[in-house]
């Protein structure tokens, strides 16, 4: 029988709301607004997956072409209540029209309106939203915009749990980004990445359903770029290549202080990060308790 160390971890209360976060408990049971027929026929691309999996990067890189907007996490398709004030400041829109497109009958409504304004502000035709936890809602994300392309970023379990590990590492004090020092819990990392790659994977038959592999991202970024840029419907711009070049609200740490690294230019360091971050003993927790699924995926752990 196998025995796994473990030491309890002392968390702080800011902490422990994070690990809610990330076993969705701030969501309702039902979130009325998922009962709706609302449609929308307009394109639209979402990017999810467990976190510390490569979205940002995926984001920055999508955002360096000229007919796609890509900014920060919205939270928009998620059951929580609207934010005016987070998403004035994470996309550069007047709180005043947010409020306005806020008074709309229903939460679809309102994405389809803040989708308009968004890309009336960029100049660009498709509003790519990169939110992690999408991954938990692609049905109802599907259900009421039947023409998105959804887009579910994975990466190799070990390199997520000692991501994961120190998530969320930053915060922003009076302007500055400054070191949380955390430390979270392995069993709640392990769990993290099992539960939102289950929830992704389901969608695989799907044509509207498309993997991209972190790893794949990192070392062969061209090839990888032009398979979604495919999926999507828009021609490969190497200028996505050279996302760390680009300025503006969209790249301010400020307003994604946990992935600042994805603002520089491309670096294969994380991968195989494990090798030097995870204890051995934790290495076997997290291949025991992942290898059927990332056999899946095609990690052979």
């Amino acid at each position: 029988m196998t025995v796994f160390w473990y030491t309890e971890i002392m968390l702080s209360p800011a902490q422990k709301k994070e690990l809610g976060r990330w076993k969705n408990l701030d969501w309702p049971a039902v979130f009325p607004d998922d009962q709706l027929k609302t449609l929308s026929k307009k394109k639209i691309v979402i990017i999810g997956g467990c976190g510390r999996s490569g979205t940002t990067l995926l984001r920055v890189m999508l955002d360096s072409h000229s007919q796609i907007a890509c900014g920060p996490e919205s939270f928009l398709f998620l059951p929580t209540p609207i934010d005016p004030e987070n998403l004035h400041f994470k996309f550069g829109i007047p709180k005043k029209i947010i409020l306005s497109l806020a008074a709309s009958a229903d939460r679809w409504i309102f994405i389809e309106k803040f989708q308009t304004a968004y890309l009336s502000r960029t100049h660009k035709k498709i509003w790519a939203d990169k939110t992690s936890r999408n991954v938990h809602r692609f049905d109802a994300i599907l259900a009421h915009f039947p023409n998105a392309r959804i887009i579910h970023m994975i990466r190799d379990p070990r390199d997520t749990v000692a991501s994961l590990r120190t998530h969320r590492k930053r915060r922003v004090v009076a302007g500055r980004i400054v070191k949380n020092n955390w430390i979270m819990p392995y069993p709640d990392c392990i769990n993290r990445w099992i539960t939102s790659v289950s929830d992704g994977i389901k969608w695989r038959s799907d044509r509207r359903y498309i993997e991209i592999k972190y790893e794949d991202l990192v070392h062969a970024p061209d090839a990888t770029l032009k398979k979604v840029c495919q999926h999507i419907g828009v021609r490969f711009e190497p200028a996505m290549l050279q996302f760390y070049l680009k300025k503006g609200i969209s790249r301010d740490p400020l307003r994604f202080p946990q992935n600042v690294e994805a603002t520089k230019p491309l670096s294969d360091t994380s991968v195989g990060r494990w090798k030097r971050d995870l204890p051995r003993v934790e290495v076997h927790r997290v291949t025991i308790q992942t290898a059927r699924l990332a056999r899946k995926l095609g990690y052979h752990l």
